[in-house]
């Protein structure tokens, strides 16, 4: 690993764990394995964690989940390799800047990582309720710039996006549009 590295080393210490499936307690270990997750920087350098994963075997005879690995709702989610807090920051920095400046500042903190992945942790984020919209602006935006692309709406008093729709095309604006009854057709 790179010198500007933290690397810390955690095991779970449960006597038990809970069966995702049929929420019965297993005590007989199966297996180990290792997982690499990346966490917010500690010092100014890189903190990665190397958590080490028991798997169990599920006690309940009919459950059909036989094995399952423990889980760390509170630190990582299934599957992830940021934890649940590096990728709040990640979507902070990315919502008040954008993709390429969040990137820039979270990699100047120890944190290195790209615009893509700023931007992807961003589109993550539930879009806020709408409530009544009466000026919208509308725009293009690129999901994959040269291949694909949406269109954004924008509440123009509240300044904040409204809707990020799946095409550019006309039609499907105008559908948005028409559900919609208090945004005013004649406001430029």
């Amino acid at each position: 690993m790179h010198e500007q590295t933290v690397l810390v080393h955690l095991h779970a210490t449960s006597l038990t764990a809970t069966c995702p499936r049929c929420g019965t307690a297993g005590s007989r270990v199966h297996s180990r394995y290792q997982r690499t997750i990346v966490d917010l920087a500690f010092g100014g350098r890189s903190l990665t964690l190397t958590l080490l994963v028991r798997k169990w075997i599920c006690p309940e005879v009919l459950c059909s989940q036989h094995i399952f690995a423990e889980r760390f709702p509170e630190v990582v989610q299934r599957y992830a390799r940021m934890t649940d807090r590096l990728i709040k920051a990640l979507q902070l920095t990315g919502v008040l800047t954008n993709g390429a400046d969040a990137a820039q500042i979270t990699s100047s903190f120890g944190m290195p990582t790209t615009a893509k992945t700023i931007i992807r942790r961003v589109l993550q984020l539930p879009l806020p309720s709408e409530g009544s919209v009466h000026k919208v602006g509308v725009d293009e935006w690129a999901w994959k710039k040269g291949h694909r692309y949406g269109t954004i709406l924008v509440d123009l008093e509240k300044r904040r996006v409204v809707q990020l729709l799946a095409d550019r095309s006309v039609e499907t604006s105008k559908v948005w549009l028409r559900t919609h009854h208090t945004v005013n057709p004649f406001v430029i």
